[in-house]
């Protein structure tokens, strides 16, 4: 029939296969809907903050002014202990698989080697620490310092002072508790020097008069408590308190003479 549709009929080509799947992409998407439509910025912005909080838990990828604090509280209280002789002081602020490498090339290796090392130096020596720290790096989870360090030790038998100087390059991680040292590089500039212009141990002095003053204290508190009806035991740990006390004074005689000739 003169102008008559075939294909509104349902005739030829335009009811093809190919067609009909072009007529159901228009349903589904009109044509240029892509060139169309854009995302508001408002949207990009809630995306990507919700991949960052996925994939960091919400923690920021910089530190803050509070981990610069608590990293050189780590440092300096490892440099506090070393310096009071309190090894286990030391112990909360290290890693457990802690790594110091030393000058010499030895290695003291987790919580056990520091104690072992350490502990065995103090016992021999008396420091005075002079330090001063740089961060170098500080991210969310790690840090690296480097530290200027001036130390000045005294035989704790007796004898003449020695000096060193060097630096450290440290690498903290952050824990639960706050920051943990994991690993200590140390090198010396030189070789330990006599240090004649050090002077005697203000540490040793420290630890006579404290031994006179508290065993002299108790030697007191035991004839007071004699002198109350106290069992008769108190009088031999008077005695004993007494000798102690007079052992120290001797020994602090002869501190001072040593340090007037």
């Amino acid at each position: 029939m003169p102008g008559h549709d075939t294909r509104r009929a349902g005739h030829g080509p335009a009811h093809s296969p190919a067609r009909r799947a072009r007529d159901r992409r228009r349903v589904i998407a009109p044509a240029g809907w892509r060139q169309r439509w854009r995302p508001p910025a408002w949207l990009v912005l809630i995306v990507i903050a919700a991949c960052d909080r996925g994939a960091g838990g919400g923690r920021p990828n910089e530190a803050t002014a509070g981990d610069s604090a608590a990293v050189r509280a780590a440092c300096a209280t490892w440099f506090g202990a070393v310096e009071a002789g309190d090894v286990e002081r030391a112990m909360p602020v290290l890693a457990p698989d802690v790594v110091f490498e030393t000058p010499s090339g030895d290695s003291l290796v987790g919580h056990q080697g520091v104690r072992e090392a350490l502990g065995a130096f103090l016992e021999t020596y008396v420091e005075r620490i002079t330090w001063a720290l740089e961060i170098v790096a500080l991210g969310a989870d790690s840090a690296t310092v480097r530290v200027r360090e001036e130390t000045t030790a005294w035989p704790r038998a007796g004898g003449e002072a020695v000096r060193v100087r060097g630096w450290h390059t440290g690498y903290l991680r952050r824990a639960d508790g706050g920051w943990l040292i994991v690993r200590d590089i140390s090198t010396l500039d030189e070789p330990p020097e006599p240090a004649p212009d050090a002077g005697p141990s203000r540490a040793r002095d420290a630890i006579i008069l404290g031994n006179i003053v508290g065993f002299g204290a108790i030697a007191v508190l035991d004839l007071w408590g004699m002198a109350s009806g106290a069992r008769q035991l108190t009088s031999v740990f008077a005695i004993i308190h007494l000798l102690f006390t007079i052992a120290f004074i001797g020994v602090g005689r002869r501190s001072m003479s040593g340090q007037a000739s």
